[in-house]
């Protein structure tokens, strides 16, 4: 009887007690997990790439106001511009404020601030456009500019690359994992979270992907084509042509294989140039961008880009205070 005792009393309570030893940290780790979750669900951060959780969060937070003609911009009506001239500034997602958390700290809205009220700067930047796409929006867009700013960057060439099946490969994010744990982090929003920490992009492979679309000969050509639209556009009505030059924004270097041909091809044309790489040699690259994993230029260059544009709008006489 008191063996009896001994094994379904004393021992069970020894096994219940081991037991709960080795579950416990088991349990922590699994509450501490979905606490964790629940805080991630609601933490905002931008990526280079735009499909991370993070970034989905960061979108519906700050992407916003979204206008009638489906822009990141203002609402205006034909009554509030019909006596204004119109800057238009077209472009990528670098004239759009991608990162950018309030839209008047992009270089579009801290220039109109500067400029007369006679004039109204509406922004026609559209994430991952290339030239052509930004040639058919101009041309589309129901108001025509009394001045034009076209923003570039090395990867609007991208679009007719892919058009003629040479496509950028190096770039796979989540095949680095485990495929036991590439769901768990795909779709958690805190190990995706943590995983964006860390960077992934093969900037190796994209550099040697842009290098060989600049030089192969049909691709260029029909992206000066392209370019060369925009300036007849402008040249046909006398619509004054600013190009604002975006350099890789943490090596400015490497980003010659695109800026030097892009800007010679807009120097032959007598075209007025804003070179960003000129603007931000001496800022630290940390400074230049939004985060480390993320290129889009900084607040900070967004103001100096700001002042230098205003600067060639009065020292081209484009515009009169």
């Amino acid at each position: 009887m008191s063996e009896l005792f001994y094994f379904f009393v004393i021992k069970n309570k020894k096994i219940t007690e081991n037991f709960k030893n080795i579950t416990l940290p088991f349990y922590s780790l699994f509450l501490g997990f979905f606490i964790f979750e629940g805080i991630f669900m609601f933490i905002p951060r931008t990526h280079g790439v735009g499909y991370t959780l993070a970034h989905w969060i960061w979108m519906s937070t700050y992407w916003k106001p979204i206008n009638n003609f489906g822009y990141r911009d203002n609402d205006f009506t034909d009554k509030e511009i019909i006596n204004k001239k119109k800057i238009i500034v077209l472009g990528d997602s670098f004239a759009a404020g991608a990162a950018i958390k309030n839209i008047n700290d992009r270089f579009s809205n801290l220039l109109e601030k500067k400029i007369p009220l006679s004039y109204k700067v509406i922004n026609l930047g559209s994430g991952g456009s290339g030239t052509k796409n930004e040639f058919k929006r101009l041309v589309e867009f129901p108001f025509k500019p009394d001045i034009l700013i076209l923003q570039y960057y090395g990867n609007d060439i991208e679009d007719i690359a892919y058009s003629k099946e040479k496509w950028f490969q190096g770039f796979q994010p989540y095949l680095d994992l485990n495929k036991t744990l590439r769901p768990f982090i795909k779709y958690s929003y805190f190990l995706n979270y943590i995983y964006w920490l860390f960077p992934h992009a093969d900037t190796k492979s994209y550099l040697n992907f842009l290098t060989s679309t600049f030089k192969d000969k049909e691709i260029m050509e029909e992206h000066l084509s392209d370019l060369n639209k925009i300036v007849e556009f402008c040249k046909k009505d006398n619509i004054p042509l600013i190009v604002v030059l975006f350099p890789f924004m943490k090596d400015t270097e490497t980003s010659d294989l695109f800026i030097i041909p892009i800007e010679k091809f807009f120097i032959n044309k007598n075209i007025a140039i804003v070179n960003v790489a000129d603007l931000i040699d001496k800022i630290p690259p940390a400074k230049r961008v939004v985060n480390n994993n993320d290129p889009h230029p900084s607040v900070l260059v967004n103001r100096l880009i700001a002042e230098e544009l205003y600067r060639t709008l009065l020292t081209k006489k484009f515009v009169v205070r």
